[in-house]
């Protein structure tokens, strides 16, 4: 409990938010220019975290254990989650820890003019809050931050492969989105059309069996009805035995009727919907 009521102190709270954050975002973001790091999301992640976890439990950490979490936020951190080869990324962490050195003297130097003071506390830079921020801003926004951005600029001029790889992953990942998409539209589209094709053949199937029906009917009417001319009995029985089979094989769509031995009984709808009409009230 007391040692949550000290990192909650006033003091220390004003430190966290004024001094170590932004100090260790604007680091990062540095750093950043300088090599661009494999995964922007993770290294913001991993670094904002673990800046937050350690400089609120600074107040209460022992004196060797902040320099050292100060050298593992600085240096080993960066090292792991920035790109480029490994030489290249451990001198450019150590340059910017130079940097943040000289930055964090003349901000020292700054605090020393303004306020006269030669130690540096918590309690004393809440006391003196504007020399404090004035003193931040002066060593790490005036001197470090230039020098910091001036290797940036060296590390774009003489070693652009780094650059060039980050654009590279990131195109190539747009590429691939925009490849899947198209993927999934074609697959959409492909069904689409299997659909529309199978509902187009069975269409075309169902007309095709229907016009066989008609001309089937058609014709089987026209035999009756040339039959049904002749006078002879037995040939009425064969048109009629004739007619029996057609209609055991084939339905009249448009009308019901059945033929037994020589008796011919037709039930049609419309006299024009059936072919075998007229050959029915012939016979």
């Amino acid at each position: 409990m007391e040692a949550l009521m000290t990192v909650l102190a006033p003091k220390h709270l004003f430190m966290l938010l004024c001094a170590a954050m932004p100090i260790q975002m604007l680091y990062y973001w540095l750093l950043q220019r300088a090599i661009p790091p494999k995964s922007k999301k993770a290294y913001w992640v991993v670094g904002v975290s673990l800046s937050l976890v350690v400089a609120a439990l600074r107040p209460i950490m022992p004196e060797v254990l902040r320099g050292s979490f100060g050298m593992v936020l600085s240096v080993l951190v960066p090292i792991f989650l920035l790109g480029s080869p490994l030489v290249r990324r451990i001198s450019v962490c150590c340059i910017g820890m130079i940097c943040m050195a000289v930055g964090e003297l003349s901000g020292g130097l700054f605090w020393i003019a303004v306020t006269g003071l030669e130690v540096m506390s918590p309690d004393y830079a809440f006391a003196n809050a504007g020399a404090y921020v004035a003193s931040g801003i002066v060593g790490y926004g005036m001197v470090m931050t230039p020098c910091m951005l001036g290797l940036a600029k060296f590390c774009r001029r003489f070693f652009p492969d780094a650059v060039t790889t980050a654009a590279s992953r990131k195109g190539s990942g747009r590429t691939q989105n925009a490849q899947d998409v198209r993927n999934a539209r074609d697959a959409q589209d492909a069904r689409a059309g299997e659909r529309a094709g199978k509902q187009a053949s069975g269409e075309v199937g169902a007309r095709g069996a229907q016009a066989a029906v008609e001309v089937g009917v058609q014709a089987a009417a026209e035999v009756g009805m040339q039959a049904s001319d002749r006078p002879s009995e037995g040939a009425l029985g064969l048109c009629g035995f004739s007619v029996s089979r057609f209609c055991l094989l084939c339905s009249c769509p448009s009308s019901s009727f059945c033929c037994l031995s020589r008796t011919i009984c037709c039930a049609a709808r419309p006299t024009t919907s059936c072919g075998l009409r007229a050959f029915c009230l012939r016979a």
